[in-house]
């Protein structure tokens, strides 16, 4: 019984008619929302814009729209559900809250890792344990952080750069790969030295030589054997190992790892003898 378009009711905010003697309106589908009234096309449904998505319908509202959480991102409109919004790989994180980008998920700086997808601070990045450390700039995994050397160590976290690595003081060595503490630096014992830092050996005093000194970092504590006497004994610690050359043999200088013998034609029936006349 209505007599004028007049009596005909607007579509309200959220809904649209298109067919002419329409006796409802629609509404905008998920991940749209339309703020006017008296629509009368789908097309006037605004889509939500990139980093939202809505799961209403009839949405008469922008506010409908709701922003993907920190560690998401969206790169499309028009989206109807979180589980659109596309987490952040592993080794990265944002704290973003809407983000429309991947380029919005930073990556976890060397010297740490993430093994998880959907980070959202950057304090999900894990340190490199003690003893290692890495150069890997948005690092997925453990495996990405490397020993430290022997003859070095590591006492605290999160190293990025082999340089943090500390190296043992001269007149010690270590084998210990990923080493945590300066204790793992070992003491050289008597009769050897350790010339630089970062040793992960120590050398024997050569035959001849002798010292009773730990910890040394110079050959020059290697002290000679006597003249008219030798060692063969290669790191030796004491001059006990210094032998008297034989009745025949003879040693003029100090420092001898055997004694000469004397030539075709003399002789020498001395023991410890300096000289060859």
């Amino acid at each position: 019984g209505n007599s004028a378009p007049s009596d005909c009711v607007e579509c309200a905010a959220g809904t649209y008619s298109e067919a002419a003697s329409s006796t409802k309106c629609m509404d905008c589908g998920v991940g749209t929302y339309l703020e006017t009234q008296g629509n009368f096309a789908q097309g006037d449904c605004v889509l939500c814009g990139k980093g939202k998505y809505s799961s209403s319908t009839g949405a008469a509202s922008e506010s409908k729209c709701l922003s993907c959480i920190p560690g998401t991102y969206l790169k499309t409109q028009g989206n109807s559900a979180p589980s659109d919004c596309v987490s952040c790989g592993k080794g990265t994180y944002s704290s973003s809250t809407g983000a429309s980008s991947e380029g919005t998920c930073r990556s976890c700086r060397p010297g740490t890792y993430l093994e998880t997808e959907g980070s959202d601070a950057q304090s999900d990045c894990v340190d490199c344990d003690k003893g290692t450390y890495s150069t890997v700039s948005g690092a997925t995994d453990a495996v990405t952080c490397l020993d430290c050397g022997a003859g070095k160590y590591l006492a605290t976290a999160g190293a990025d750069d082999t340089t943090d690595c500390m190296l043992c003081e001269p007149g010690k060595f270590s084998t210990t790969m990923g080493a945590t503490e300066a204790v793992t630096c070992t003491i050289c014992g008597a009769g050897k030295y350790a010339k630089s830092t970062g040793s992960t050996f120590c050398s024997k005093c050569a035959a001849g030589k002798f010292s009773a000194t730990t910890g040394s970092s110079s050959p020059n504590v290697c002290f000679e054997c006597g003249t008219g006497q030798y060692s063969t004994v290669d790191g030796a610690t004491s001059s006990a190992t210094c032998l008297t050359c034989v009745p025949g043999t003879y040693a003029e200088i100090g420092g001898l790892a055997n004694c000469r013998e004397c030539e075709s034609g003399t002789y020498s029936a001395v023991e410890g003898a300096v000289s060859s006349t």
